[in-house]
């Protein structure tokens, strides 16, 4: 078995992640028109797909399920009264 130094482990991980960037980086936004029943539809986000995650501006997550023309429909995960009093 070979020894390993703990100072070479840790300097080949502060090289590798010298480049890792911790910020995220947001793509497209879309604006809620209406919230009801644990469902909102929204317009924007143009590529948005079916099936797709999609996280709202309080953190609620939901899916997309619906795609129309000029909006999408999501439905929320774990929606919450106090969550969904926060999206009004």
């Amino acid at each position: 078995m070979s020894n390993v130094k703990p100072a070479e482990i840790s300097a080949i991980l502060r090289q590798q992640l010298s480049g890792f960037a911790s910020e995220a980086q947001l793509e497209e936004v879309g604006t809620v028109l209406q919230i009801g029943d644990g469902i909102a539809r929204a317009y924007g986000m143009d590529n948005a797909q079916s099936g797709e995650l999609v996280e709202f501006e309080n953190g609620l997550r939901g899916i997309v399920l619906n795609l129309e023309k000029t909006t999408w429909v999501s439905c929320f995960w774990a929606l919450q009264r106090a969550s969904k009093r926060a999206l009004r």
